[in-house]
């Protein structure tokens, strides 16, 4: 399985999702491309070759995103990332149909930025606009003139 979450978790569907902690990772075979379907992300090739080495009872492959439940584990979803490579060839597969035998896809753990729960942008008030202290009554009340005035020539 992926190991404990590493941080916040959400439901869905009645199950807890949680981030993947280690990669995950499995060799495509001739009958995984064979049994695949394309456009289908629960039966994919990636999915059909997770589903036979890894334990996994349900799975959705996406455009950027893998969730997977484990036999091990069938009340939790853990979600991973795919690569930039992988996702190349996911899409080529979905058009044509064929994928490369002996490929070996990674699942990765999503990077801290993009876990359940990070937050969305830099730290809070980091704009230099976010109204803290820069407008005209603030100043007024620090004694500062509410705006420059030119010195008299």
């Amino acid at each position: 399985m992926a190991g404990k979450p590493s941080g916040n978790t959400i439901s869905m569907f009645g199950k807890t999702m949680i981030d993947g902690v280690k990669k995950e990772s499995t060799v495509l075979t001739a009958a995984d491309v064979a049994n695949a379907v394309p456009t289908d992300p629960a039966h994919c090739a990636v999915a059909e070759s997770l589903r036979r080495t890894k334990g996994i009872s349900e799975i959705s492959v996406g455009a950027t995103k893998v969730y997977v439940t484990y036999v091990s584990d069938p009340n939790t979803i853990v979600r991973y990332d795919i690569s930039a490579n992988d996702r190349a060839l996911i899409r080529e597969f979905d058009i044509q149909g064929a994928f490369p035998c002996g490929y070996r896809v990674t699942l990765l753990p999503p990077p801290p930025s993009r876990q359940i729960g990070a937050r969305a942008g830099g730290a809070q008030g980091s704009n230099k606009r976010s109204g803290k202290g820069n407008n005209a009554a603030h100043r007024a009340g620090r004694g500062q003139p509410t705006r420059h005035v030119a010195a008299p020539a």
